[in-house]
């Protein structure tokens, strides 16, 4: 079973995660040094000896993993080339045989409850047991069930994952003994592309015993013990479609990112619009979503939908209710963006690495930095009075905000507000030095 990033999520802390993520099954870097021990054994389920399982495994101060072996085609193995020390050592198995850590004969899922063993050691007949298989067929009206993915997730967090075949088909295997649940989707294309696929015609959701929900509170439990499970044949149903547009004063926008959430229980699908500014999103369950476009080349204002246009605040959007039918939105038209540009000072000249943050009346702000020379530009600013605060995070300067005295003031009543449009450039703003009386306090550690 696939085990992606639960494992390592229940075998490490944030730091030794920050050590690094990539060669070992551990999720580990292999930082192989010389070493000349060896741990060897062999390993056996109910066929007999096993071969072809990898055999890895780190020291428990996580200071060296090893590389990963495999046994052969009678179940020895030999993990060379180990630092001195105490190992907790990973098996994976394949889809007939559950993975685990040693425990001494077994395995364990529990990577908190794994035994440490020296290299040096010799270990016999280290015991797999075998893993089961949720299995089944669904049906869809809109045909291209090979797209279609089902996973079968326990409350570990454990998932398993299988692709649908062309007819349908699905088996999810290498499980272990417990209570599952059924998620049926369409994955994003490729790698990186965060929530659900934007343009299937199917409804993601979970198996409720006769077909598939949005709601997990609904999904049935399907209990492993000591056999294979087939899950009767189920429809997942076709979805209904939104579609909009786009346009701004260059005309039509395309390349925008558009992200549609399910409210409530749901995911989110993003999607991009295309050369004519277009974009539709399809499979979608009857309910409310809200709606974002963004710019990210901030030449437009992005936000959340409204009628009217786009609003910035998450709180004032409009909810967009879908039903059976499709839904086609009116074209939106987006506000071209304005920017403020400035030069932060102090005592010495040029401040730069200095936080800037644009805030307007209807409390949509807005952050840069200041370049090595002092200069900074807020972009993406929608029509609107702005305060414009500064912050010195080495904390040399005082924080203030803009005054049009040429001099950081501290508190935002006495700011001087800023008008967008049209862009404003050429501000310029002296920061305070901070006095010993305002210097942090420094604790002994």
């Amino acid at each position: 079973m696939k085990r992606e990033l639960r494992r390592i999520g229940s075998m490490a802390s944030a730091l030794v995660l920050a050590v690094g993520m990539a060669a070992s099954p551990l999720g580990m870097t292999s930082a192989q040094a010389a070493g000349g021990l060896t741990i060897t054994g062999n390993v056996v389920g109910a066929a007999g000896n096993l071969g072809g399982i990898t055999v890895s495994g780190c020291t428990t101060d996580w200071s060296f993993c090893s590389d990963t072996f495999l046994t052969d085609d009678s179940g020895n193995f030999a993990m060379a080339g180990l630092q001195s020390g105490s190992y907790i050592l990973d098996f994976e198995a394949g889809p007939s045989y559950q993975w685990g850590w040693y425990v001494g004969p077994g395995l364990t899922q529990d990577f908190g409850s794994a035994t440490p063993v020296s290299a040096g050691s010799v270990l016999t007949d280290v015991q797999l047991e075998a893993a089961f298989s949720i299995s089944g067929k669904v049906t869809g009206a809109a045909g291209g069930l090979a797209n279609l993915q089902v996973q079968a997730c326990s409350a570990n967090p454990a998932c398993g994952t299988s692709a649908v075949d062309a007819a349908g088909n699905y088996s999810v295997t290498g499980l272990t003994p417990g209570t599952y649940v059924l998620y049926i989707a369409v994955p994003p294309p490729g790698i990186g592309p965060v929530g659900l696929d934007p343009h299937s015609p199917y409804g993601s959701g979970y198996y409720d015993g006769s077909g598939v929900t949005p709601k997990p509170a609904k999904a049935l439990p399907i209990t492993v013990s000591d056999s294979d499970v087939t899950v009767p044949v189920f429809d997942v149903p076709v979805g209904a479609v939104l579609r909009g547009a786009v346009t701004g004063s260059g005309g039509n926008l395309g390349g925008l990112f558009v992200e549609l959430c399910f409210l409530g229980d749901g995911g989110c699908y993003d999607t991009t619009t295309d050369d004519n500014g277009s974009f539709y999103v399809s499979g979608l369950w009857a309910g409310k979503y809200r709606l974002e476009i963004d710019d990210f080349n901030q030449t437009y204002v992005s936000g959340y939908y409204t009628p009217s246009g786009l609003v910035w605040n998450d709180y004032s959007w409009t909810p967009i209710q879908v039903g059976a039918r499709d839904v086609t939105l009116p074209t939106l038209g987006l506000e071209t963006a304005s920017t403020i540009q400035g030069t932060v000072t102090g005592d010495a000249g040029a401040l730069g690495g200095v936080m800037v943050e644009a805030c307007s009346t209807t409390d949509r702000c807005a952050q840069t930095q200041a370049d090595d020379t002092g200069n900074f530009t807020v972009t993406g600013l929608a029509q609107g009075l702005y305060t414009i605060n500064f912050d010195d995070w080495y904390y040399n300067y005082a924080t203030g905000y803009y005054s049009d005295s040429g001099v950081a003031v501290p508190t935002v009543g006495q700011a001087t507000q800023v008008a967008v449009p049209p862009s404003v450039t050429g501000l310029t703003v002296a920061l305070t030095s901070r006095t010993p009386a305002f210097a942090p306090t420094l604790r002994p550690m």
